[in-house]
């Protein structure tokens, strides 16, 4: 906390951003699981008032970013004028539902915001649980993540990290985000020991089945190959090392969370700047811990 002067702690409770997605699509995954929904389901039988009309989406494409729907935190000036606005989520959605898509649904591949906002609406709609208190008690809770939470203004939570970003090259407070609008896409607080908890609990088979996990490490395929991307997890390597991660930026904030199967290892970075990039560190820290030579462009320090 620059303006308090209190030094970072491991402890410290960060914005996760899209990290936030891989809780999201395991609590889809549970509810398919327990036979509540099914992931060919389409979106307009589970949620009727949020169809798009003339589009035939399941629920696999929402979790693939396959669904070609408009993201709504691309829509620039439109989304901006709303960032500080607690618009319901009905609100929300009718930002896009005018908006051309940007390929059939199942014909290509977007990173989409939009498709895991909706998710969120179909966990609450098929639990009767609001969002935030069914990720509490199915996943933080149970593996005593006890100091991660969804991201609301009001709650005073100790240990908070204050969010920074770069204007002018001056170091300023991050501009104010309704946290109703990140929601089931990027609306998680938590910790890097709580995220190395999570993620070693998810590959070792203690969030979801060993088959319903390989459906979320398998990478989507499209007309133009694979597109990396699981349900929530983007499938990569680092050199020729397999990994499984997602990252997240937000209003103040970059994230990395990174697992390597091979190794087992889990690599979490989380930083309380939206000014540097959490991927590119956890790159780096991953090499010299695997004992990988860094690119030139890092070894020279640029």
């Amino acid at each position: 906390d620059l303006e308090l002067e209190v030094p970072m702690r491991a402890e410290h409770i960060f914005r996760i951003g899209s990290i936030t997605k891989q809780f999201t699509a395991a609590a889809i995954v549970r509810l398919i699981e327990n036979g509540e929904l099914d992931r060919e389901a389409m979106l307009r039988d589970v949620l009727p008032e949020q169809a798009f009309e003339g589009h035939e989406i399941t629920i696999e494409q929402l979790l693939h970013h396959t669904s070609g729907i408009k993201s709504y935190t691309g829509m620039g000036q439109a989304w901006q004028e709303v960032v500080r606005n607690p618009l319901p989520p009905a609100e929300l959605i009718a930002l896009v539902k005018t908006q051309p898509f940007d390929f059939p649904p199942g014909k290509g591949w977007a990173y989409n915001n939009t498709g895991y906002y909706l998710l969120g609406m179909i966990v609450e709609e098929v639990t009767g649980e609001p969002y935030d208190q069914y990720i509490q008690n199915e996943f933080f809770s149970p593996l005593e993540m006890s100091r991660s939470s969804y991201g609301w203004e009001q709650p005073i939570i100790k240990g908070r990290a204050e969010g920074y970003s770069l204007r002018d090259n001056q170091v300023v407070n991050d501009d104010f985000l309704y946290m109703g609008h990140p929601y089931a896409a990027g609306s998680l607080l938590s910790t890097v020991d709580d995220l190395i908890t999570w993620t070693h609990a998810l590959h070792d088979g203690r969030v979801v089945d060993s088959d319903s996990y390989q459906l979320m490490i398998t990478p989507v395929q499209t007309s133009r190959g694979s597109a990396g991307y699981g349900y929530g997890l983007m499938i990569s390597k680092l050199g020729e090392h397999p990994r499984i991660a997602h990252g997240g930026g937000i209003f103040g904030f970059s994230t990395q969370l990174s697992y390597y199967p091979e190794q087992k290892l889990c690599v979490a970075v989380l930083l309380n700047t939206d000014a540097v990039s959490a991927g590119r560190l956890e790159n780096r820290i991953t090499r010299r811990l695997l004992g990988m030579p860094e690119p030139a462009a890092a070894s020279s320090g640029r």
